[in-house]
């Protein structure tokens, strides 16, 4: 049976699409990774200050 042109050209139309929305889906997904390690890098820094803060009391109050 020969191959339908108009259905073929449906499919072909539809894999464009679902191809483009997965490369944006796939340039979201790293923007939001990015975000996220810088996140994680920005509560690591409040941690570490936080830490600096608690010694500096504590060595206030010994006082």
């Amino acid at each position: 049976m020969p191959e339908d042109p108009i259905a073929q050209s449906e499919l072909a139309a539809l894999t464009r699409r679902f191809e483009e929305v997965a490369g944006k889906h796939d340039r979201e997904f790293g923007i939001i990774k990015s975000d996220l390690t810088a996140v994680r890098l920005q509560i690591g820094n409040l941690d570490q200050k936080v830490e600096a803060l608690d010694k500096k009391i504590d060595r206030n109050q010994a006082q």
